[in-house]
């Protein structure tokens, strides 16, 4: 399904999203706490419950064909971000997280690097890749900016005046599947433990034909709104928490 949604839209699911993420760590010290004191970690009404401790808790591990895998807070969504609203759905950008290897999977069953695409379990990142591109002259990742936003489309069908975020239900089965010698296609595959820092993320990889895309793919919401170069520069500082300046203006 295909959603148009604002700025404002967009402000309330980040907000939601640290919201989920801060009870989970909120959970996860008082779990702690209560284990070097020796004593029954118990629920306080309205702020943790039970089913949260279910939820979040960290303590367990989760294990899968290609290893084994602290589980991850169960916040509700997998997400990616494409900086361009296209037909088939799949805008893979330069220096997307190479999937050649994915963890505990022997290369030569995982198929050509290309049919992986990354996930991430951290809203905020995927808006972060649906509202920057990478520079190759200057080696890093920026905002897009208006001339860019407002360029003829282009023959691959890239229309850059709308970012996508694809988001899907992390407790749909459907992404469930098992291993043979080859990984499965439209499996959600851990392809890395917690990434520490102030944007801490899950990363995932999954397995998709050539000729398949997201756009087609009905475990997924599409959520498209409208590029600006300030909304992109707002994402950019928000993520990296520094205002972007042009590398040539540092000088």
């Amino acid at each position: 399904m295909e959603t148009r949604v604002s700025i404002r839209d967009i402000a309330k699911i980040h907000v939601k999203q640290q919201l989920e993420r801060k009870k989970a760590i909120l959970l996860n010290l008082e779990l702690d706490a209560c284990a070097h004191q020796g004593v029954e970690w118990k629920p306080t009404e309205g702020i943790l419950s039970m089913e949260d401790r279910i939820r979040y808790e960290m303590d367990q591990k989760v294990t899968l064909p290609n290893g084994t895998f602290t589980k991850q807070f169960s916040l509700p969504n997998y997400f990616r971000g494409e900086n361009a609203y296209m037909d088939k759905g799949c805008h893979v950008q330069k220096r997307e997280l190479p999937m050649e290897h994915i963890p505990g999977v022997a290369s030569v069953y995982c198929g050509e690097p290309k049919e992986w695409m990354a996930f991430t379990s951290n809203f905020d990142i995927a808006l972060f890749y649906a509202c920057c591109t990478w520079d190759e002259a200057d080696q890093e990742w920026r905002p897009l900016m208006e001339k860019e936003i407002y360029a003829p489309i282009g023959e691959d069908g890239a229309d850059y005046r709308y970012g996508v975020i694809y988001m899907a239900d992390a407790t749909d089965h459907a992404f469930r599947g098992s291993y043979d010698e080859t990984p499965e296609y439209h499996v959600m595959t851990p392809a890395g433990s917690l990434l520490p820092g102030k944007n801490s993320q899950y990363i995932f990889a999954m397995r998709m034909r050539d000729t398949e895309g997201l756009q087609t793919d009905q475990r997924f919401e599409r959520l498209v709104f409208e590029h600006s170069e300030k909304l992109c520069r707002d994402v950019y500082e928000l993520v990296t928490g520094e205002p972007y300046v042009q590398r040539n203006l540092r000088k």
